[in-house]
């Protein structure tokens, strides 16, 4: 999808991926702002190596890849996962 999509074009070292990463940390962690999910990240970055990033993004590159880039990679992906994982949200018969 990232590739359909060209989501990582022009892009240099925040990628897609990265910036889902911290998207969803910021959800997981109930953050209220970029600062605080950057902060939070980069409290934790010697953690974050098996998720596939080096360090914790700048506020900076967090808040310009919010901002100029489309989220419609996102919606791609959050479609196929619902679509994947279908029958598991289906109510079972009790």
């Amino acid at each position: 999808m990232v590739m359909e999509r060209q989501s990582d074009c022009y892009c240099k070292s925040f990628s897609t991926w990265d910036k889902l990463v911290t998207l969803l940390f910021g959800v997981f962690e109930r953050c209220d702002s970029a600062r605080e999910v950057c902060d939070g990240m980069a409290a934790l970055s010697g953690k974050l190596n098996h998720l596939g990033m080096d360090c914790a993004p700048a506020k900076s590159t967090f808040n310009d890849a919010l901002n100029r880039r489309s989220e419609k990679v996102f919606e791609a992906i959050y479609f196929a996962l619902i679509s994947y994982f279908a029958s598991f949200f289906r109510p079972s018969p009790h």
